[in-house]
């Protein structure tokens, strides 16, 4: 900062190594808040942020009620916080007011790893996942695909694996294609769908929707499926 008030700038960026700014429109956009301090909101695949929207008297990190709505986006602009970080941009003029702004996807940031179980690359997975899911992509420079790993294809087990995808929408499936590389042999095992969006049936399965005579009555797939799963597919 003191090399940025020398040289009479009047602007001061900070960038975390590990944030993936997706918006390169971002810091005209942040200038153009006029803000003392402000930061593009981050997202994650939870509820972590790079933002506060509450702090405790002895100042730690404290929830409160209006914090799910902006990192959910249900509420959009900027908004004054208690604690900004990982990306941020400040005024060198005076005032010390800090901001997050959500009104754009501006781009994505890890989850701090804080067991065993998870690794900085996992987390870097669930930030690829994250991006693929919203539509926006994280390319890899050439120059750097030799150090990147992904793990060995798999079907799980399963005679085949398939992807339905209306033809038209080609760059859907290029997102999804990128998302099993990211996957390779992780999988997770929902409890529960409602839609069917993605679903896994055994032969046995299979046998007990066919005798349920589907084609008989007029109901929709998306209510079918979980109609029967009361009776163990």
């Amino acid at each position: 900062m003191e090399c940025s008030e020398s040289s009479r700038k009047m602007y001061f960026m900070m960038l975390d190594a590990d944030v993936f700014l997706t918006d390169p429109g971002t810091l005209k956009s942040l200038v153009k808040k006029d803000r003392h301090v402000v930061a593009p909101m981050l997202l994650t695949d939870g509820l972590y942020s790079n933002f506060w929207a509450g702090m405790t008297e002895d100042y730690y990190y404290r929830r409160t009620d209006n914090y799910e709505e902006i990192i959910r986006r249900k509420e959009i602009g900027c908004f004054d916080v208690p604690m900004v970080h990982s990306a941020v941009l400040i005024s060198l003029r005076q005032g010390i007011n800090l901001t997050v702004c959500n009104d754009e996807i501006y781009g994505f940031v890890p989850i701090p790893v804080e067991d065993e179980l998870n690794t900085e690359a996992d987390q870097v997975d669930n930030v690829r996942l994250e991006a693929l899911g919203r539509g926006i992509d994280l390319p890899v420079d050439p120059l750097m695909m030799k150090f990147m790993t992904f793990p060995n294809k798999t079907k799980y087990g399963l005679d085949e694996v398939y992807l339905i995808n209306l033809e038209r929408r080609t760059e859907r499936k290029n997102l999804m294609m990128k998302s099993f590389d990211t996957l390779g042999d992780h999988i997770t095992k929902p409890l529960y769908s409602y839609w069917t969006l993605g679903y896994l049936i055994s032969e046995n399965g299979a046998r007990k929707l066919i005798k349920a005579e589907p084609l008989a009555k007029m109901l929709p797939v998306d209510e079918f499926l979980p109609i029967m799963y009361s009776h163990e597919l």
